[in-house]
């Protein structure tokens, strides 16, 4: 039973905007051909680094994301909670959260170096498990300094014997890709 109500009169003309021109939709559908899926995984780095990084993914965005691709903003290390984006097709997501991008914490570490070694190749082997699970073509784009310890060339060859642990991860990041057709693009 309905006992009180107001009649409330919104005046809508025709040239009221729809939506403000701000805001970008970030609805995917499955309507039209499949794009690219990219993953920017960050690794620390010191900030004058992360500053070109930011630029050259910048202008690879601006130039190669297509209007079907999506793509999402991972860190490999320690970082701000706020620095990465889950996969989206709109570019600005993706662009704002590159920029948020500082480097992490990178110099001197408390760690041992092979702690940093087996935490890189953790994140690699999740990451490229993941997308492999992910239909279509897959780019694992990793950013870093460098692959802190890690062969990648000793862990696809290999031939028996004792990984360690940091191998043992590397050897199943680059099996899941190969696998799962993911290209991983180092830089």
């Amino acid at each position: 039973e309905i006992t009180t109500f107001a009649a409330v009169d919104i005046p809508i003309t025709d040239s009221a905007p729809a939506s403000s021109p701000d805001v970008v939709s970030d609805v995917q559908t499955n309507v039209g051909p499949p794009g690219r899926i990219y993953l920017f995984a960050l690794a620390e780095m010191l900030p004058e680094r992360a500053l070109r990084a930011r630029h050259f993914l910048r202008q690879f965005l601006e130039r190669q994301f297509g209007p079907n691709d999506i793509a999402a903003v991972t860190l490999t290390g320690r970082g701000l909670a706020n620095s990465g984006q889950g996969f989206t097709g709109n570019k600005r997501l993706i662009l704002d959260a590159l920029e948020r991008f500082s480097g992490g914490f990178a110099g001197p570490s408390a760690e041992p170096r092979p702690f940093r070694a087996r935490q890189l190749a953790s994140s690699l082997r999740g990451l490229t498990e993941f997308l492999a699970t992910m239909p279509g073509r897959k780019v694992l784009v990793f950013v870093g300094e460098h692959l802190e310890g890690i062969d990648p060339y000793a862990a696809k060859d290999y031939r028996g014997g004792a990984l360690t642990p940091t191998e043992r991860d590397a050897h199943a990041a680059i099996a899941a890709a190969t696998r799962g057709n993911v290209t991983i693009y180092p830089l």
